[in-house]
């Protein structure tokens, strides 16, 4: 069975770590040698996949579905809006062209009563 080069790295920084914390020494790696995890990992994008899994909580990790997920509620109202918006436009309209009649009529209305 071969064991996943992230998880070989995480048990040996780890292992690192507790050793270093055992002898009373700063857990730290040089340079070089983190220079050196950061170049294999960009040699090899499924192994920076399953890191991510490893280092990030299961909410961060779904954090691009998440925004998908918005994105499209977004554009969705935001279609909704320019609906609504049209349908308000026509409403003006015919808010004004009824108003425009009660104008009218009111008219023939004053003119029918001083004929009378």
């Amino acid at each position: 069975m071969q064991v996943p080069t992230v998880h070989i790295l995480s048990c040996y920084f780890t292992g690192k770590f507790i050793g270093e914390l055992m002898y009373n020494r700063d857990p730290m790696i040089d340079y070089t040698e983190f220079r050196r995890w950061i170049d294999t990992l960009y040699q090899h994008p499924e192994w920076r996949a399953e890191l991510r899994r490893l280092v990030l909580t299961d909410e961060i990790l779904e954090l691009p579905t998440l925004v998908r997920e918005i994105a499209g509620i977004v554009r969705e109202l935001a279609e909704a809006q320019r609906r609504t918006e049209e349908r308000l436009e026509v409403l003006a309209r015919r808010v004004d062209e009824l108003a425009e009649a009660q104008r009218r009529t009111e008219e023939r209305l004053e003119a029918l009563a001083r004929r009378v």
